[in-house]
């Protein structure tokens, strides 16, 4: 015997109410045919716009429901962690270099552009997401390169306008020093065409199915961006002790941590992520 469904007052309610109830319990999806709506156009569907509080309030309920995979909620966790020392490195918890704090700065930058990230993400704007975490990128190599090179950093500090340090630069100076970019040629240019350039392709992705207009709940989406800024955060863990002079002690509890985010990496990048997100959310 199924449940009666319930009257609401109003679409907010109703909608609160099948955020958390089991639909099988008061529908019975079995008696349920197929139908075809043969008469739809893309010119005759109506611009739908959901409240970003309900998509964020469903997905904190699948990450709480593992509905997003296993590794998400540890993600979640270790990334939470990670902003909070970044967040330590750049508020100079643990002692003042006394310097102009440029380094500090960059690292508070990045700080923000992931927690926007991961804000945008939750309330359903992945592809608004995805252009913050490509800036993220660009400060993950700087302060790259300023790990490789003091000399380096002290010319930017004295003209950061120069070509020198424009990304693709940067980039071509740490595969110069003989490391591999935190962010890659290959990636960047994958975040650029799925988030920042006007092409045909991000024309066609950045509108999603159904005609709706502006943020919008989809697994795929969350996943993705919660990996490509899970990569950036937890590569810059892996340098800010030693760059920003920390004690041994929270030198150690950086490498520590970075070390249990490689645990915790997902396979899904900009790059695969079609591939990877079915192979993900099936093995889940």
């Amino acid at each position: 015997m199924k449940k009666k469904t319930p009257e609401f007052k109003n679409e907010d309610a109703e909608r609160k109410f099948w955020t958390n109830a089991d639909s099988t319990k008061y529908l019975d999806w079995q008696s349920g045919k197929r139908k075809k709506l043969v008469q739809l156009r893309p010119r005759h569907l109506a611009a739908v716009r959901l409240s970003e509080g309900n998509i964020e309030s469903s997905t904190e309920n699948g990450l709480s429901r593992s509905q997003f995979g296993a590794r998400a909620p540890l993600m979640i966790e270790l990334l939470d962690k990670a902003i909070e020392r970044l967040t330590e490195v750049a508020s100079c918890k643990h002692g003042c270099r006394g310097q102009d704090h440029t380094v500090e700065n960059l690292v508070r930058r990045l700080v923000n552009l992931s927690l926007a990230a991961l804000k945008l993400s939750k309330v359903g704007y992945y592809d608004e997401a995805l252009l913050l975490v490509r800036s993220g990128a660009e400060v993950a190599n700087l302060l790259q390169l300023f790990s490789l090179s003091r000399d380096v950093h002290t010319r930017w500090r004295t003209n950061s306008e120069e070509r020198e340090f424009r990304p693709v630069q940067v980039r071509l100076a740490i595969e110069k020093s003989g490391s591999q970019p935190f962010t890659s040629a290959s990636h960047y240019k994958a975040l650029s065409a799925r988030a920042a350039h006007t092409t045909h392709e991000f024309a066609l992705t950045s509108h999603g199915e159904g005609g709706h207009v502006g943020p919008w709940l989809a697994v795929p989406g969350f996943l993705l961006t919660l990996a490509e800024t899970f990569e950036i955060v937890r590569s810059c863990i892996s340098i800010v002790g030693a760059l920003t002079d920390q004690p041994s002690e929270v030198q150690s509890e950086l490498s520590a941590l970075f070390e249990e985010m490689a645990k915790e990496r997902s396979p899904i990048t900009v790059e695969n992520y079609v591939t990877a997100l079915r192979a993900t959310l099936e093995s889940s």
